[in-house]
């Protein structure tokens, strides 16, 4: 970071604590927005530059409400994010740095179980 750039706070829907979310490693939870539980945020330590992939699939028999996806660097606008409806899988590939990033899993309605993610192919020499 050059002394010019000024990195912003999370945004302020981000939770005091993150989650954290492992490179190649699926993570189960639910979202339940009539328990007021329709974010869930992640921590993501990205060892160097490639493309990140994140995935989010919901069971296929479950009820698929809205849901959202955003992959942003801490204190940075998001660099990736995309919105489904009934689709079981969400997707975003974006070309990332090292660095610290969050991952915000989003839904709307119904319980959903879901399973999260990230997967980082390094960029090559």
């Amino acid at each position: 970071m050059t002394p010019k750039e000024r990195v912003g706070p999370p945004p302020r829907t981000a939770p005091r604590t993150l989650n954290a979310l492992t490179l190649g490693e699926p993570r189960e939870a639910v979202l339940d927005c009539a328990r007021n539980e329709c974010n869930q945020w992640y921590r993501l330590d990205i060892p160097g530059p490639g493309v990140l992939s994140v995935t989010v699939e919901t069971e296929t028999d479950a009820p698929r409400p809205m849901m959202r996806l955003v992959v942003r660097e801490i204190g940075r606008d998001p660099v990736a994010q995309t919105m489904g409806g009934t689709a079981s899988v969400l997707e975003v590939r974006p070309l990332v740095d090292r660095g610290l990033y969050m991952v915000l899993v989003q839904g709307g309605g119904a319980r959903l179980p879901y399973t999260v993610t990230a997967k980082l192919e390094p960029e090559r020499s």
